[in-house]
């Protein structure tokens, strides 16, 4: 695939507050997660928010996030684990 040197055009940040958390449903695999329910059509990209801990006790919490480009049927690919107090969250989204 060639490199693409030009840059996108503006981008709106939109940001969610109170999206659902979603955890895998399966060990070791990669998961199709659909966002249509979450975020509109023309979506670009999607801030993914990762979470392992307790959240009784916030020393043993452990949250990265990531900007995960959108396909355009609004899905993103998770590798899903089965860990006990682990989830998925959407923070926002570019449109």
């Amino acid at each position: 695939m060639p490199l693409n040197n030009t840059l996108p055009a503006p981008m709106t940040y939109v940001q969610l507050i109170g999206t659902d958390y979603a955890h895998s449903a399966s060990d070791a695999t990669w998961e199709d997660w659909d966002l249509s329910a979450l975020v509109p059509a023309g979506t670009l990209y999607v801030l993914v928010g990762m979470g392992h801990g307790n959240t009784a006790d916030a020393g043993s919490r452990m949250q990265l996030s990531l900007i995960v480009p959108v396909d355009s049927a609004r899905k993103i690919q998770r590798y899903g684990q089965t860990i006990a107090q682990s989830y998925f969250s959407i923070l926002g989204y570019w449109i």
